[in-house]
């Protein structure tokens, strides 16, 4: 989970319609209730207040670019990270990059990954909206620095799209959990691990 706490609230999409259950829950006895049944799609909400580890919603559409090499996947989370730290060093922090968690629901129609980084002693940064602030001046830097990486076409749009989503840091949010799947796909979110990390 990426927020810090021993229990919080998880939504369960039960419809295509979108209609969600709500309850409260640990992580031990989340991962319980998916190891019962994979099927289920679990969603961690995000209390915007809360303690959050850094955490990075990176998309796209692999049918809009179809000459996007692989290397540029991977150049993602490197950068991700080395940004990170590079914001995180002026307040005296670093990325704990032995807890990084890349978790990855990539099909062969889109590019999905989840990147967690806790932070180095705490492992929290501070609120999701602290967190929120700080993905989105690390995505304008690496944007800046890799366009050719950071950036990518969307179906349907014309102009090119940063791959980080920097618009998940809001009240409610809800952050798909791990091992999880999308309600009527067999796509659940897995730890991945490239050998560049």
């Amino acid at each position: 989970m990426a927020a810090a706490r021993g229990a919080g609230v998880v939504a369960q999409q039960v419809t295509h319609a979108g209609q969600r259950r709500f309850w409260t829950d640990s992580m031990q006895t989340m991962f319980g209730r998916l190891k019962a049944d994979p099927s289920l799609s679990l969603y961690e909400v995000l209390d915007k207040a809360a303690l959050c580890r850094v955490f990075f919603d990176v998309e796209y559409d692999r049918s809009a670019n179809p000459d996007r090499p692989a290397s540029a996947d991977e150049a993602v989370a490197v950068a991700l990270l080395a940004h990170t730290d590079r914001f995180l060093a002026a307040d005296g922090l670093c990325c704990d990059t032995s807890g990084m968690w890349v978790l990855d629901a990539s099909s062969d129609s889109k590019f999905s990954q989840h990147i967690v980084l806790p932070v180095a002693g705490a492992g929290y940064l501070g609120s999701v909206a602290q967190v929120g602030q700080l993905v989105t001046r690390v995505a304008a830097s690496v944007v800046a620095e890799m366009p050719e990486v950071f950036l990518a076409a969307k179906l349907g749009r014309f102009e090119p799209v940063c791959v980080v989503d920097v618009s998940v840091y809001n009240t409610n949010q809800q952050f798909r959990v791990a091992y999880s799947s999308k309600l009527g796909q067999v796509r659940p979110l897995l730890p991945f691990k490239s050998s560049s990390m």
